[in-house]
């Protein structure tokens, strides 16, 4: 899947886009923001990667929140777990496996989508992670892998199969889009300039992507 980008993806991620993110965050003076640099700084390895996707979605809000309003604690734990969700060490995985008739609300769809799981807490010995397909009931396990690899796959599987991205994330999974180069997926308020894509733009503007 996009032979090459994902090489290219997790080298700069790790050397450039969250040492970047890290310094434009801490222009925000948001509390909130400024408590997860300071864990983000003690951190090292997947527990520093999740504080600053944690960063990455205060800076590109889950929902269409003004730059004078960032979103919530809440909000963002929320959305968060869209994306990575931590479990007891001993859940089993096919405990989280759902129907999608069981699901109600108008969050049904997002819950659906496939995640990354970690069982265990992210630093644990035995930690392990997969991605979850809930409605699917399959679970892919990524044994030998990071939380940044992880994000990587799990990317590509959303573009590949069309599967579609979770509201709740569409602005980080719009910047992912260009971190690889590719032409952003068409979303609600992409083209507003209130919407999520100037919120992109602004944050790759303020990166100064290398070429």
């Amino acid at each position: 899947m996009f032979p090459g980008k994902g090489h290219s993806f997790l080298a700069q991620w790790s050397s450039f886009v969250l040492p970047r993110l890290y310094q434009i965050a801490e222009c925000e003076k948001h509390p909130d923001i400024s408590a997860l640099l300071q864990l983000a700084a003690t951190q090292q390895g997947d527990s520093y990667t999740m504080t600053m996707l944690k960063v990455l979605i205060y800076v590109l809000p889950p929902t269409n929140t003004s730059r004078a309003s960032l979103p919530s604690r809440s909000s963002v734990r929320q959305a968060i777990r869209y994306l990575v969700d931590i479990v007891p060490i001993d859940t089993m995985v096919s405990s989280l496996f759902c129907d999608l008739t069981s699901l109600e609300g108008p969050e049904s769809v997002s819950h659906a989508q496939p995640y990354i799981l970690s069982v265990g807490p992210l630093e644990a010995p035995g930690r392990q992670l997969c991605i979850v397909f809930p409605v699917d009931r399959i679970a892919i396990p990524l044994p030998q892998e990071g939380l940044s690899n992880a994000l990587d796959k799990l990317f590509k599987l959303l573009r590949v199969f069309e599967l579609g991205y979770p509201d709740q994330l569409a602005s980080l999974y719009g910047f992912l889009e260009h971190l690889y180069g590719l032409e952003m997926t068409p979303q609600d308020n992409h083209d507003s300039p209130s919407g999520k894509g100037s919120k992109v733009l602004e944050l790759l503007s303020r990166l100064h992507m290398p070429s």
